[in-house]
C-alpha cells in the first residue's frame, strides 16, 4: 500500500512508452529488512530538469521560450492528452531535458505518480504542487476536473520559462 503511487507511476510510464515520456528500463521492490522495502527504478539518463535550466539561464527570450514551450506542449498533447489521462503535477521539476549534439534540447515529461484517467468520476483534490495546481484541482474545487487542469499548470511553466521566476513572485512583490 505504501508504494501505491510509485507502482502506479511505473505502470503508467510503461503504458505511455513514447519519445516524449521518460523511459523506465527496470523496476523492482527490494526487501532490505524484515519490515522495510525499497523501490528501485532505473530510467534513462537525463541531463537535468527545466527548473535547473531556468535557474541557470534566468529565463529565456521570447523566441527561445516559445520554441521550448511548443515542444513541451506538443509532447504533452501527443503522449498524455490524446490518451485521455491527466498528469496533475506539471511543473518545471517534472519536465526533464537532454542537450542535443546539434544544439537545443529534447524535453521529456516525468514523474507520473499522480497520473489519472479523465473519466467522469470525482477525482482527489489537493494533489499536485502548490503554485502550479489549478483552482479546481486544489482544495477548494469540487473534485470534478479534466486534463485542462494540466493546461493551467503549463501556463505557469510558460511564465516561468520566459521570466525566469515563478508567477507567485509577482504576488509577493505587490504586498
Amino acid at each position: 500500500e505504501q508504494y501505491h503511487y510509485i507502482l502506479n507511476e511505473i505502470n503508467k510510464l510503461q503504458e505511455l512508452k513514447s519519445p516524449g515520456v521518460i523511459e523506465i528500463f527496470h523496476s523492482e521492490i527490494v526487501k532490505v529488512k524484515e519490515d522495510e522495502s525499497k523501490v528501485i527504478i532505473v530510467t534513462e539518463k537525463m541531463d537535468g530538469s527545466l527548473s535547473q535550466l531556468i535557474a541557470k539561464e534566468k529565463g529565456f527570450g521570447e523566441e527561445e521560450g516559445i520554441k521550448i514551450m511548443y515542444q513541451i506542449v506538443m509532447t504533452y498533447y501527443e503522449y498524455i492528452y490524446k490518451r485521455e489521462v491527466m498528469h496533475r503535477d506539471i511543473k518545471p521539476d517534472n519536465i526533464l531535458f537532454n542537450r542535443l549534439e546539434e544544439g537545443g534540447y529534447l524535453f521529456k515529461i516525468g514523474d507520473f505518480g499522480l497520473l489519472k484517467s479523465i473519466e467522469g468520476e470525482k477525482h482527489t483534490r489537493g494533489f499536485g504542487t502548490i503554485g502550479y495546481v489549478s483552482p479546481e484541482q486544489g482544495l477548494f474545487g469540487d473534485g470534478y476536473y479534466t486534463n485542462k487542469t494540466d493546461v493551467y499548470s503549463m501556463g505557469h511553466v510558460f511564465f516561468e520559462l520566459l521570466m525566469g521566476k515563478h508567477l507567485d513572485s509577482l504576488k509577493q512583490k505587490e504586498s
